[in-house]
């Protein structure tokens, strides 16, 4: 596929499986496939019947989606699917989600029209473990959940609520996270004028929290020490920048989403030379 025709790009992930980066386009339903080497080439997977919010490889043939109505395992090899879990919120759709080491599969909800959300139209961070086949609401105090992701030292896990401007952290436990303990991380609000909206996060090498910053056409890179400030601002070229993702062999070259706007199309670009 070489035209630049996505909608909205999200959901980055690295397929050690397959060795290629996926990533899912929301408005069209599909999975898709990049390989580099030895040339940047993207394939499409598979198109569904309704929305994919993430897509999480867990072996070689089995990749785990979140749907718009729940929780389902898709067989790259014989195309065939079932649904582990179903959500049954009307006018809602699973967005972004991570499985961590404990097979929890940690995911938001949010309304499928973006006018209708609101306070009486709120998004929810829910949590799934696959091995005792238990769903729990985590935290229902979300506008637009996005981009959950661990730290570095699997103490923490970092959410955002895009439309808040805002990431969260909560110590991590195995489900049932304690809300008490939930803290503002980062305000991005503070740093920008032009309505910075926190999308899909991931770690790099050092520990900081990298960014993917919907509206304003950059990536942050934060520190996750006791300073918590902004280490680096990279431009992107659309403004809509959805989600980042390193390979597991290279933390060199930063993949990059991002959405369709009034100027560009949604793509993928990449950052060569991260952290240099």
């Amino acid at each position: 596929m070489k035209s630049k025709n996505f909608l909205l790009p999200e959901g980055l992930i690295w397929d050690e499986f397959t060795s290629t980066f996926m990533f899912v386009d929301i408005k069209l339903c599909s999975i898709f496939q990049i390989e580099s080497k030895p040339s940047f080439q993207i394939s499409k997977l598979f198109s569904f019947n309704e929305s994919i919010g993430f897509a999480y490889p867990i072996n070689n043939d089995e990749i785990l989606c979140g749907m718009k109505s729940g929780l389902m395992i898709f067989n790259r090899t014989n195309k065939k699917s079932f649904y582990i879990i179903k959500i049954n919120k009307k006018n809602f759709r699973i967005n972004d989600g991570l499985i961590d080491e404990n097979n929890i599969v940690w995911f938001g909800v949010m309304h499928e029209n973006d006018s209708s959300i609101s306070d009486k139209n709120k998004g929810l961070l829910y949590s799934y473990s696959l091995n005792k086949k238990k769903l729990n609401i985590e935290d229902k105090e979300y506008l637009i959940p996005n981009g959950p992701v661990m730290s570095k030292d699997k103490n923490w896990l970092y959410h955002s609520d895009s439309l808040k401007g805002i990431i969260y952290r909560y110590k991590y436990s195995q489900q049932f996270l304690d809300l008490k303990a939930k803290e503002i991380f980062f305000d991005c609000n503070k740093f920008s004028k032009l309505n910075p909206s926190p999308d899909g996060m991931t770690i790099d090498n050092k520990g900081n929290l990298v960014v993917a910053v919907w509206g304003i056409g950059e990536v942050w890179v934060i520190s996750t020490d006791a300073e918590r400030k902004i280490i680096n601002r990279i431009k992107i070229p659309g403004k809509n920048v959805t989600n980042v993702c390193f390979s597991k062999t290279d933390t060199t070259n930063l993949y990059v989403t991002y959405a369709a706007s009034e100027s560009t199309n949604g793509y993928i670009h990449v950052v060569q030379n991260y952290g240099q």
